[in-house]
């Protein structure tokens, strides 16, 4: 891919003077910019020009195909796979594009074509090797839609191929003629051929349905037919025919050439272009020609008198191919920008540094200049005066051109102000009064007003001044007002005051009656003022341009707004203003004009690629014409436009990703791509970059692009670039979408690429499956082998628990036979031993000790058999036992045991330390009732609640004061055996209402 970014097409349709002495004049020419082999083109003879379908504009040449997008150039050429095959890459014929994209040409080898899928060229019929040699040239001529591909053999007639089936037939001439070497374009899509035949009158003429041969205007010598879409055009030696099919007659088209035509076509707008062989371009404009040649002396000329081929694109641009030249292009449309701009050589008018303007009746601009006077230009006829110190201009640095109600024409400049008359080309100077500060040469006249009155009040550098006529008819220019600040412009309000923008100390309000020396108010005094101008629909309204930006003042209250970069004028910095008729704002800056919406508040930029001679601007350089044209002018010329230049003036251009790489590699050369504009790669190939182009190429250098990744990108990238990149990308799906704008139109259609990053193995879906199909059986073999484990710890438990039951069993059952026999036989024996008479006191009162002590160590002995053995471990046992073994105690007592058991549903089971410790406890506290209440009454009250087993020991007996008493060892027991059991013991008690034991056992 050769670049082509130095070419950039500026305002190729906009004309440039060509100036010579007052009172002569020559015509405009053209611009021409020139793409050649020195931006890329493969050679400088281009023959043929053609848009494809997507967009892009491609040039036949004598050696290789070129494509251009508006930045580069790309060149396609044949290469043969060995010496003994025909190679020529001359394209001469047209360019014609098939159904699938591809572009079709012929020459004197073969026939080939572009292949946008390998973006290479192919060959698809060898002429030398099927046909034999002895052709000298062969030229395409239509591809229809069956496939039918047409050319021109010179030497044995047209030639049919079919792209599809590769047959190739012949019709051959009528008789042994052989037409020029040049074949005559058909009508696009239409019948007929037309062929030039030298040395012989007329053309001859095929009918591709009939596949005949016909001749036509036989009665005319040397004629030739050109044909292009619909329009038929006949030349006649140097003449030039405009041919109605419909009734065949030759209407003239009045070109004087002196050279023969090579080709001719008609633009939208009814101009006649007629490209010649030697003679350059011709135009008929309205019935008048015009002819643009090449001029050495020139910069911007046309390349080559030798024009080969026109061809219009859809945006309205003319395209010239010449013959060693290269290509040139115009933009046929209307400028939105009128342009008056540098003109290459000119000899006389070396000053383009706009100073001031003047509209007259006639529609003709009159401009000043910085050092060169000013000058006259008529639009109309393209002609233009000048008028300088060489002709008797006083000042060379004209700032300000006024005419009068009384029609006189004042010109104001560095040394003071002159009237003129144009009638005698005379100036007429007025003497001006000398200030404190004057200056000769420097007081410059910034802006001429008129007073209702009729008199003249000039802006000069030191101060307001005032021209008036006295009773002889004489004029004289009096010092008004005096100041040293460089006044810019001057208002005056509807009640009289008057306003004065300075450059150095900001706003003056200056009262008529004022004394000559300004002592007012000032406003802005340190900005440095460019213009001031009166709002058309509120007189009381002032806007001023300064370096600041531009400052809505109210003269009334005082009041201001200012309107910077940040509210969206570029720089902030603005030389004049315009009210056009729609009341909105044109402004003058150093980065072009702006166009400001009042009612929105909103800025609109254009600079030189939308037509603008530079984007700087100058002060006092801006006016409005009686007929609404506005006027801005700069350093390399000057502007003229109406109302509604804001508005877009072109369809939304189309735009294409043109090229993707991947990691690198280009990629888009892939059938499947080329179709389905999608690609799918894997997760290591993730560097991405996108190439695009704007099929708009009135000025490229204008267009913007955005572009955005959608997954990627959460907004539109704006850039002026053709390029995107994007580095690691993640795996996931991705659209890559491209849209342009001509700068000020809105954006177009968007082309869009599909991107599918494929994940790793490792990050698939069959992958998070597999892994969680494994983790799931892990899972369940953990949770199996975890609950086997269960199974058998519990089991060991069990077993353990088993023995343990066991053991307690026999123990207990030992303890009943071994233990509880053997008391059992001592308190039988000391019962016997004391029914003996004996046994004296001593021994009768130990042998009752002996019984008791025997009888009470069974009773505990059947307490702890009951507590060890497991068959007892049960909540509901537990109250069984207390209720058997306990009652008994009150029986033959006066006190009375109440005992409530709970209804439970299920039974409970429970240790043997945890029922031993409970009913110890209980055992505990019913005998202290006994032993210290003296009480009546007992309750024992049983309940479970919230895990929780609560026992209640109450009695009516005499209580005590629990603050007072020292616990015994059996409420130290008690608390002890609770605490054993994790449980806790209460005491509520008062001297004569009783007493209530709370035992609270967690379960």
């Amino acid at each position: 891919m050769r670049s082509a970014c130095s070419f950039r097409w500026h305002l190729s349709s906009v004309l440039v003077l060509i100036l010579i002495l007052p009172g002569f004049s020559q015509t405009i020419a053209p611009r021409f910019e020139t793409l050649d082999v020195e931006n890329g083109l493969s050679q400088n003879s281009v023959y043929r020009i053609f848009q494809d379908r997507i967009g892009f504009i491609w040039f036949g040449t004598a050696d290789g195909l070129n494509r251009y997008d508006g930045n580069t150039i790309r060149v396609f050429k044949y290469t043969a796979p060995s010496i003994a095959f025909a190679n020529s890459n001359t394209v001469r014929g047209l360019l014609l594009e098939d159904q699938q994209g591809r572009i079709w040409y012929a020459n004197e080898t073969g026939i080939y074509f572009y292949n946008p899928v390998t973006e290479k060229i192919e060959q698809a019929y060898d002429f030398l090797t099927k046909q034999g040699s002895g052709f000298v040239y062969y030229s395409a001529l239509a591809l229809d839609e069956q496939g039918d591909f047409w050319l021109l053999d010179p030497g044995r007639g047209v030639i049919r191929f079919s792209i599809y089936t590769k047959l190739v037939e012949t019709f051959k001439y009528p008789s042994s003629i052989r037409p020029g070497e040049y074949a005559l374009d058909p009508q696009s899509g239409k019948r007929y051929f037309y062929l030039q035949v030298p040395n012989r009158n007329g053309v001859l003429r095929f009918d591709k349905n009939a596949h005949t041969y016909d001749w036509i205007f036989e009665d005319l010598p040397n004629v030739n037919v050109v044909a292009e879409s619909t329009q038929l055009f006949v030349s006649k030696n140097e003449s030039l025919f405009f041919y109605d099919s419909t009734n065949h007659r030759l209407e003239p088209i009045p070109i004087q050439t002196i050279s023969t035509i090579s080709y001719a076509q008609q633009d939208a707008f009814g101009r006649y272009w007629v490209a010649t062989r030697g003679d350059g371009l011709h135009v008929i404009d309205r019935g008048k020609p015009w002819v643009f040649r090449n001029d050495r002396s020139k910069l911007k000329t046309l390349p080559s008198n030798f024009v080969t081929r026109l061809f219009i694109d859809a945006d309205q641009n003319l395209w010239i191919g010449m013959d060693g030249g290269g290509v040139s292009r115009l933009d046929l449309r209307p400028p939105r920008f009128n342009i008056f701009s540098l003109s290459d050589g000119d000899p006389v008018m070396k000053d383009y540094f706009i100073r001031c303007f003047y509209e007259d009746d006639h529609g003709r601009i009159w401009f000043g200049t910085l050092q060169d006077g000013f000058f006259i230009f008529d639009p109309q006829n393209k002609r233009i005066k000048k008028y300088s110190s060489e002709n008797g201009l006083p000042g060379n640095s004209v700032g300000s051109i006024f005419r009068d109600r009384k029609g006189q024409v004042w010109i104001g400049y560095n040394q003071g102000i002159s009237r003129f008359d144009e009638a005698t080309g005379k100036f007429y100077p007025v003497p001006m009064e000398h200030a404190q500060y004057f200056n000769r040469d420097d007081n410059y006249v910034t802006q001429i007003i008129e007073l209702p009155s009729g008199e003249l009040l000039l802006s000069c550098y030191y101060g307001i001044y005032k021209i008036e006529q006295d009773k002889e008819g004489r004029y004289r220019c009096t010092n008004w007002k005096e100041f040293t600040s460089r006044a810019v412009g001057i208002i005056q309000t509807p009640d009289g005051h008057y306003w004065v923008a300075s450059q150095v100390q900001g706003l003056y309000h200056v009262y008529p009656e004022e004394p000559r020396t300004l002592d007012t108010r000032v406003f802005f005094s340190r900005i440095n003022l460019k213009s001031i101008h009166q709002d058309e629909q509120n007189p009381q309204l002032l806007w001023l341009s300064s370096g600041a930006g531009l400052i809505r003042f109210d003269t009334q209250t005082g009041s201001y707004k200012l309107y910077d970069e940040q509210a969206g004028i570029p720089g902030s910095f603005v030389y004049g203003l315009l009210e056009a008729a729609d009341h909105n704002f044109w402004l003058s800056t150093n980065s072009g004009l702006c166009f400001f919406d009042r009612k929105n508040e909103t800025f609109q930029h254009f600079t030189v690629a939308d037509g603008l001679q530079s984007n700087e601007f100058n002060s006092g350089a801006f006016y409005k014409g009686p007929s609404g044209t506005l006027y801005f002018g700069g350093i390399k010329g000057f502007n003229w436009f109406s109302t509604g230049a804001e508005r877009p003036t072109r369809t939304p251009p189309r735009s294409r990703v043109t090229s993707v790489q991947v990691n690198e590699v280009v990629v888009s050369h892939d059938s499947t791509f080329y179709f389905t504009r999608s690609l799918a790669r894997p997760h290591h190939q993730n560097d991405y970059v996108f190439e695009f182009a704007v099929f708009n190429y009135t000025h490229p250098e204008a267009n913007k692009v955005q572009y955005m990744l959608t997954g990627w990108d959460q907004n539109w990238i704006t850039t002026d670039q053709k390029v995107a990149r994007y580095s690691n990308l993640s795996p996931g799906s991705y659209h890559f979408k491209v849209r342009a704008s001509t700068g000020n139109s809105a954006w177009g259609p968007e082309d869009q690429v599909s991107i599918l990053i494929r994940s790793p193995f490792w990050r698939t879906a069959w992958f998070y499956g597999i892994c969680s199909l494994i983790v799931l059986g892990m899972l369940g073999a953990g949770t199996r082998f975890i609950a086997h484990r269960k199974v058998e710890k519990k089991i060991r438990e069990l077993e353990m628990q088993r023995a343990v039951w066991e053991e307690r069993e026999r123990i207990s059952k030992d303890i009943h036979d071994d233990l509880g026999t053997g008391l059992s036989k001592i308190s039988i024996l000391s019962e016997l031993a004391k029914q003996s008479k004996s046994a004296d006191d001593f021994t009768q009162r130990q042998l009752e000790k002996i019984s008791d002590s025997s009888h009470e160590l069974i009773d505990n002995l059947g307490e702890l058999i009951w507590s060890h053995n497991p068959a007892n471990d049960s909540l509901m046992k537990l109250f069984w036992y207390i209720r058997e073994h306990l009652s008994p105690v009150f029986d033959g007592t006066t006190t009375v045991l109440q005992l409530s058991l709970p209804d439970l549903t299920t039974d409970r089971s429970v240790p043997a330390a945890w029922r031993r410790n409970v009913f110890l406890a209980v055992k505990e506290s019913l005998h202290n009732v006994l032993k210290h209440a003296q009480a009546s009454r007992v309750e024992l009250d049983f309940k479970v609640h919230d895990q929780h087993l609560h026992i209640y020991i109450t009695d009516n007996g005499g209580g005590f004061d629990p603050s007072r008493t020292t616990p015994g060892n059996g409420l130290i027991n008690i608390r002890k055996r609770m605490a054993d059991c994790g449980g806790s013991v209460s005491i509520e008690s008062q001297l004569g209402a009783g007493t209530q034991i709370h035992l609270i056992v967690p379960l």
